[in-house]
């Protein structure tokens, strides 16, 4: 079976319904995780699960999951419901990007990421900030952890071309086979393996990063020269760009 952190795949997918009505419910709010479980019990599962099922998927989410993966799930449930908090804001992306890796730069470990400066000058544009913020830390998180090269890199662009704005985040990693390239972004996918990554990801962060494009009203594409070859990961947002003169 898949696993997620060490945890078998098929008890992740039966705890996001009930993650989901708990959410609903108000009641699966981080740092408070051990309110999940109650959430769980009170249902949103199909099938007709019998409890000693629930109960061990209690123990996944709260026990045996690594923090970072419940944290993943809790976002899920947060996305799929719509309970976030926050409405749109017009910032100024390159300034926006560059100040959360700087008050994240310990989350990056040695990865060397280059932010470059818009052709055109700065380009202000409405986002939502926690869930560009949660769009921007999945793909740079994803970027490194599928990266053997003594020293991860990311190059992060923006490409204005009249009806969209695309983002692109090019990294020096592992590559994408083709079958990456078509489902990286399906729920709870996980990529091929390779031996010098100990750990597969939960198969949610680029699912999130997905939702939260098309939140934006945009969406996400994945692109790679092969394995071995790095990959880029472009955010398309809709964006017109102002013409000049009178």
């Amino acid at each position: 079976a898949d696993a997620i952190g060490g945890v078998d795949a098929e008890l992740v997918r039966l705890a996001v319904p009930g993650l989901i009505a708990a959410q609903r419910a108000g009641r699966a709010r981080q740092p408070a995780l051990q309110r999940a479980p109650v959430g769980l019990r009170q249902g949103g599962w199909r099938d007709g699960r019998k409890p000693a099922l629930h109960a061990a998927v209690q123990r996944v989410v709260v026990d045996r999951l690594p923090v970072r993966a419940v944290g993943h799930v809790l976002n899920l449930a947060r996305i799929e419901t719509r309970v976030f908090a926050g409405d749109a804001h017009p910032v100024d992306l390159a300034s926006t990007v560059r100040q959360f890796i700087d008050e994240n730069r310990h989350l990056f470990r040695n990865c060397a990421i280059q932010v470059e400066d818009p052709p055109g000058g700065p380009i202000i544009y409405p986002v939502i900030a926690p869930l560009f913020e949660m769009l921007l830390m999945n793909i740079l998180i994803n970027a490194i952890q599928y990266n053997v090269s003594e020293k991860p890199r990311v190059s992060i662009s923006f490409e204005p071309d009249g009806r969209s704005l695309r983002i692109r985040f090019r990294d020096n990693g592992i590559g994408l086979s083709g079958e990456d390239r078509r489902r990286i972004f399906r729920k709870f996918y996980q990529g091929r393996r390779n031996d010098s990554i100990p750990a597969a990801g939960s198969g949610i962060g680029l699912y999130l990063v997905q939702q939260v494009a098309r939140l934006h009203r945009g969406r996400a594409v994945a692109d790679s020269e092969g394995e071995g070859k790095g990959a880029v990961l472009t955010v398309i947002l809709p964006y017109k760009t102002k013409k000049e003169g009178p």
